[in-house]
């Protein structure tokens, strides 16, 4: 079995494509595919109404929808008055509850216990 070698491949190919590239752009295009992809994967931003909103998708208490962001209630109370808006992460977060509430009230269920006092 031949043993290839892969710094003798790399540089021939680097060659090449050096070539490719003083010959002209579209002997470039041609040869290569080259791709611009733009994604924009900022969250939404939520102001008070938004994300009392989503809170009550779930219907779930100020204390529990703080569980489930994991800040404290009254981080959730100062965004549902306008106190303070949420972090990116938290919107990234509340992005996904607002795309899929049933999985997540699925998940708040199996993550739920009841106790008898």
């Amino acid at each position: 079995m031949k043993k290839r070698n892969v710094s003798k491949e790399i540089v021939d190919r680097l060659r090449d494509f050096t070539e490719s590239l003083e010959a002209s752009a579209d002997a470039v295009c041609e040869k290569y595919t080259a791709r611009k992809v733009h994604v924009d994967l900022r969250p939404q931003c939520y102001g008070a109404t938004e994300v009392k909103a989503i809170r009550q998708k779930l219907g779930v208490s100020q204390a529990v929808f703080a569980k489930i962001m994991a800040v404290s209630p009254g981080t959730i109370k100062a965004w549902e008055q306008s106190v303070s808006e949420p972090s990116a992460i938290a919107c990234r977060l509340m992005d996904q509850i607002a795309h899929d509430p049933e999985r997540w009230i699925e998940w708040l269920k199996e993550k739920t216990t009841t106790t008898q006092s």
